[in-house]
Parts: structure tokens; sequence; C-alpha cells
């Protein structure tokens, strides 16, 4: 009889190990369901930039520009200062909002963003999932935002929403042109 339940025991143990291990397996993160890529602009296999949305803050008429045209494999999202007085705070955005449920690993940038003038920065903000902001990168006058990849946590509070900004930092006024004539803040943003 102790033969009996000793087997009775293992076999019974072994299935409730087994149960377990398929519980597990089927409440497994959503994240664990695999990762996808969200291309931008030139970047797209249909040119799209519905993936980011544009707004700009209070003032942005007429102080920024923005045209460009973007298709697969070329074309770049252009935007700029115009060439009058650019209210301090004023900005130019482009946001993404990570869908629901899922978050952001990495951000994969190509373009060339110039700020000029004085107060002029281009910059990449990141939102996590507690509500926490932070700068990602960022450039001002003379500095050059270029290509570029940045890895985000992939676990703790993730990584949910970005923002590349055209602004202006100051807390007056930036000059739309720099000394030379140039613009004072330039964007081509390929994808």
């Amino acid at each position: 009889m102790r033969r009996k339940r000793s087997i009775l025991h293992a076999v019974t143990a072994a299935l409730t190990v087994v149960a377990i291990m398929v519980a597990a397996a089927s409440a497994a993160a959503p994240a664990s369901a695999g990762v996808y890529a969200v291309p931008f602009c030139d970047r797209s296999s249909t040119g799209s930039t519905a993936s980011w949305s544009h707004s700009n803050t209070a003032g942005s008429a007429p102080f920024f520009y923005t045209d460009g045209w973007c298709s697969p494999h070329s074309g770049s999202l252009y935007r700029r200062f115009e060439v009058w007085t650019v209210p301090g705070g004023a900005s130019d955005d482009w946001t993404f909002d990570a869908p629901a449920g899922t978050y952001i690993s990495q951000l994969d940038m190509y373009g060339n963003a110039l700020p000029r003038s004085a107060g002029a920065m281009n910059a990449i903000y990141q939102w996590r999932q507690d509500g926490d902001r932070a700068l990602t990168a960022a450039a001002g006058p003379g500095g050059i935002l270029q290509n570029a990849s940045y890895n985000f946590p992939l676990s703790g509070s993730k990584v949910v929403k970005l923002r590349s900004s055209l602004a202006c930092q100051s807390s007056t006024s930036c000059p739309g042109t720099d000394p030379n004539g140039n613009y004072g803040n330039e964007h081509h943003w390929n994808g």
C-alpha cells in the first residue's frame, strides 16, 4: 500500500507543477507579446507622419513655419522660426503617445536640428508611466541635434510619451534670425 501512495503522490505533484506552469505562461505580461516599430516620414512605407501629432503653443502663429514632404525612403518634415521675434516659451511640438498597454523602448531619430539664435533650443522630452517628464536630448545655440538612438528603461516606470520640440526657451524672446541672417532655429526631420 505504501508504494501505491508514493506513486499517486508523485503523479499528483507532477500534475500540480504542470498546472502552475500553464497558468504562469497564460498570464504573461502584454509586453512579452513582442516588439513593433512605428516608422515616421521617410522611414515609413507610406511616408506617413500620422503616428505623431503636431501642435504649437499659444503665440505660435506666425512665429513658426512648417513644411516639407514625406515619402517612403526620402523627404523630410521641415520647421523653423520665422524671421521676426519669437516669444519666450513658444514651441512647435510633435508628440508620440504609445498606444494603451504599450511603452517605448527605443527612439531612433533621423535629421538635423540647428538652433542658432540666443534662447533657441531643439529638444526631445520623455514622459514615464508615473507622470515624470525628463529631457532625453537637447541642443542650444551653436549645437546640433543629429541622428541618434535613445534607449529607454524596460522595467520600472516605462516611457509612454515622446515630444520633439523646436522652441524659444528664453524667458523673454528669441531673435527670428541669427547675426548672420540665418533662421534662428531650423529642424529637418527625416524620420
